[in-house]
C-alpha cells in the first residue's frame, strides 16, 4: 500500500479522535463550571460572604463597635467622614447610594445626627431597620450636674423594628431638659448597653449568625472591661478635676471616671459664644479652679487658647468621633479611648505641676 493510501484511511480515525478529544475537553469544562457554581467557595457565594449584612453608622466610633461585633458577617460604612463634626456635617449626594443599600441604620439619636432621616428620605430608605445608640441607655441632662434620671426616649428602643427613634432635636438647647448624646464616651455603657442592642439587631436581620453575633460580643465585653480597668487606673489620680470643654461632649466620660465638666465654651454646638459669656466663663473657671480647657479636634482651638491665656490655664485636644482607619492610633473605638484617657491625663499632671509651682512660688 502506497503512502498516499495510508493518508487516506488515517484521516477518518484523526477526525474521530480530534472529535473525541474536543468532547472531554468540553464535557471537562463543564464538570469544572458546575463544580465552581456549586462549591461553597464559588466566586458569587464569596461575594456575599465577602459583603455580608450591609450597615451604615452614622459616625466612626459606632460603626468600629459595629465592625468588632459583626466581624466577616458585616459591611459597614460611616457617614461621618475623619475631621468632621455631627453637629455640622453636611452630607453627600454619594451618602444616599451608601443609605440606599444599607439593610441597618445605627444612629446615636438625641438630635446628635438628625440630618440622616433626611438622607433615609431622600433615598427612599424610611422603613430601613435602624437603631439609636442613645435608646440603650440612661441619659444624662445638659447644662445640669444633677444625678442622671433614666430616660427613655420614645420609638425605636434598639430593636431594628424599621421605625425611626425620636430625634430630640433640642440638643442645641442647652438648660431645657435636654439630654447628652455623648453616650459612647463611657465604654461600660457601650459594654452593657449599646454593645448587646447592636448584636441582638444584627442577630435580628441575620438569624443565621446570631451565635456568632453573642461570642464576638462576649469577646468584646471582655475588652471593654480591661479597657475601663486601663482608664480608671490611668485617671483616679485626678478625681475631682475640673474643666471647661468646648463643647459639652464629656459629661459620661467625665461621670465615669471622677471628673466633672464645669460649663461649655459654645452655648450650642456651631454657635461662636458671646464676649460677654467668655468673660463670665473667666469668672467661673478661677471660682471652680477649672483651667483645663478641653478642645476638640473637630474645632478650631483659638477660642479655647484665648481663654485659657486669660486664666493662665492649659489646653487639652480630645476627639469624641475619631476618623475610622482613616486616623492613626484614633482608628477603632478602643484606641480612641485611650487616646483621650492618656491626654487628660497627661494634661491634668502638668496642670497640677505648674500650679503647684505658682503655689510654692507665692509663698
Amino acid at each position: 500500500m502506497d503512502q498516499g493510501s495510508r493518508q487516506s484511511e488515517n484521516t477518518p480515525l484523526r477526525r474521530r479522535a480530534w472529535r473525541f478529544g474536543i468532547l472531554g475537553v468540553s464535557l471537562a469544562l463543564l464538570a469544572g463550571v458546575i463544580t465552581l457554581l456549586l462549591s461553597p467557595h464559588s466566586p458569587a457565594t464569596r461575594s456575599e460572604k465577602v459583603r455580608g449584612v450591609e450597615v451604615v453608622a452614622t459616625i466612626p466610633p459606632v460603626a468600629d463597635i459595629v465592625r468588632e461585633l459583626g466581624g466577616e458577617r458585616v459591611t459597614v460604612y460611616s457617614l461621618l467622614p475623619a475631621g468632621a463634626s455631627p453637629h455640622t456635617f453636611e452630607p453627600r449626594p454619594s451618602d444616599i447610594r451608601r443609605i440606599a443599600t444599607a439593610e441597618l441604620v445605627v444612629t446615636v439619636g438625641a438630635g446628635l445626627d438628625a440630618w440622616v432621616e433626611k438622607l433615609l428620605n431622600a433615598a427612599g430608605s424610611s422603613g430601613t431597620p435602624r437603631l439609636a445608640i442613645t435608646s440603650t441607655t440612661r441619659l444624662l441632662l445638659v447644662g445640669t450636674h444633677r444625678t442622671p434620671e433614666l430616660v427613655a426616649p420614645a420609638g425605636n428602643r434598639g430593636d431594628a423594628t424599621g421605625e425611626a427613634d425620636s430625634e430630640h432635636t433640642g440638643h442645641a438647647h442647652e438648660g431645657e431638659g435636654i439630654y447628652d448624646p455623648h453616650v459612647w464616651l463611657d465604654p461600660l455603657r457601650v459594654r452593657d448597653d449599646i454593645a448587646p442592642a447592636i448584636a441582638a439587631s444584627l442577630a435580628r436581620i441575620d438569624p443565621a449568625g446570631r451565635s456568632y453575633y453573642q461570642s464576638r460580643l462576649k469577646l468584646y465585653q471582655t475588652e471593654l472591661t480591661e479597657l475601663d480597668r486601663e482608664i480608671s487606673r490611668l485617671l483616679s489620680p485626678y478625681r475631682g478635676l475640673r474643666f471647661i470643654a468646648f463643647h459639652s461632649a464629656w459629661r459620661y466620660m467625665a461621670e465615669r471616671y471622677g471628673l466633672q465638666e464645669v460649663a461649655a465654651i459654645e452655648p450650642f454646638p456651631g454657635r461662636e459664644p458671646s464676649p460677654a459669656w467668655l468673660a463670665q466663663l473667666q469668672k467661673l473657671a478661677r471660682a471652680q479652679s477649672a483651667f483645663l480647657i478641653v478642645a476638640e479636634a473637630q474645632f478650631n482651638p483659638q477660642i479655647a487658647r484665648m481663654l485659657s491665656e486669660a486664666i493662665n490655664g492649659l489646653v487639652v485636644t480630645l476627639d469624641p468621633e475619631g476618623g475610622g482607619p482613616d486616623v492613626a492610633g484614633r482608628s477603632t473605638y478602643l484606641e480612641l479611648m485611650r487616646y483621650n484617657a492618656r491626654e487628660i491625663a497627661r494634661a491634668a499632671r502638668k496642670l497640677q505641676s505648674e500650679h503647684s509651682g505658682e503655689k510654692q512660688k507665692s509663698k
